[in-house]
């Protein structure tokens, strides 16, 4: 038969990519429903939600499990160490990863909605920063009024549960905003050079992140540690304040870039450094003329003229 052998491994890989990002999508909403619905628990408002919730998790959870073990099978035998076959099943342990797992079949690229498989590369990264400020910077200007709203209702007027409409709204408003900055965490991390350092250096992103499951663990729960939810709270917004920043600080550069392409900013420095090598060029051209015209200056050695290119004696010329 003509044309080349089909890679049936790398087009199973390809055709899974689409869905998989999508149930892993669905995993992160269903866990957003549940923490939001466990914070409600001890007051005995929507247990049923909270029973929902909990059944669409269990019953996603294999299908990574299963599908993690499909990937790890992909492996070549050179490749089926334990580090990769640990990393490629680290997906069927927290599913919301699963967004941001790089191919088997496709070693160093990453399947992401609307740009395909990409090469994890600079560029990405850039592409990505540039992608998710926009709506960082909505999230950051609407958690703030959000959580305002409730600390306020909270503690200065009747409890939350006596308006459901009101506490439902605040909820998915908060839902939505942590799917955003949990989704955005797992993504960049996954494409960073060092995903330890990153997480490291983007703590306050991990906490923001975190710190809701936090909350929501029902031994905490019991316990009611009131100062472990206001610090919640706490790093909630500060974390926020310093997405806010960041993402003011990128469209910034949208703004420059807008008015002056990186291209033709690129180019003007290009040239620039040009215009410095041939100014140091002239220079040196210059120097090399003056040592020569010294060297000119100065009496033969032995009798004999110098070279002054070579700094070797001028062969002497023979008597007619």
């Amino acid at each position: 038969m003509d044309g080349a052998p089909t890679d049936v491994p790398r087009d199973w890989e390809d055709r899974l990519a689409k869905p998989m990002f999508l149930l892993a999508g669905t995993f992160l909403v269903l866990l957003s429903g549940l923490i939001r619905e466990g914070h409600h628990v001890n007051a005995g408002v929507q247990v049923a939600m909270l029973g929902l919730y909990l059944a669409g998790l269990l019953f996603l959870w294999p299908l990574f499990l299963v599908e993690a073990v499909l990937r790890a099978s992909l492996l070549s035998p050179a490749e089926r160490s334990i580090k990769n076959i640990a990393w490629t099943l680290v997906p069927a342990l927290l599913p919301p990863l699963r967004m941001a797992v790089q191919g088997v079949r496709r070693p160093g690229q990453m399947w992401l909605p609307g740009l395909g498989w990409q090469v994890v590369d600079y560029d990405l990264r850039k592409t990505l920063e540039l992608f998710f400020s926009v709506p960082m910077i909505f999230m950051a200007l609407l958690i703030l009024p959000v959580l305002a709203i409730e600390y306020y209702r909270q503690n200065w007027l009747e409890p939350m549960e006596s308006e459901p409409l009101l506490r439902a709204f605040l909820d998915i408003c908060i839902s939505v905003i942590w799917i955003a900055f949990t989704a955005e965490f797992i993504i960049r991390m996954a494409v960073a050079d060092s995903r330890w350092q990153y997480a490291l250096a983007h703590w306050l992103d991990l906490a923001v992140v975190v710190l809701p499951m936090v909350e929501f663990l029902p031994f905490l729960r019991v316990i009611r540690l009131t100062a472990l939810t206001q610090l919640s709270r706490y790093y909630r917004i500060y974390g926020v304040a310093g997405k806010g920043w960041r993402a003011f600080l990128v469209l910034e550069v949208l703004q420059r870039l807008t008015r002056h392409s990186a291209v033709a900013r690129l180019e003007g420095e290009l040239e620039a450094k040009l215009e410095e090598a041939q100014e140091l060029q002239r220079e040196i051209d210059y120097y090399r003329r003056k040592i020569t015209q010294l060297e000119q200056q100065l009496p033969p050695a032995n009798g004999r003229a110098v070279n002054a290119e070579t700094d070797k004696p001028a062969p002497a010329e023979k008597a007619g």
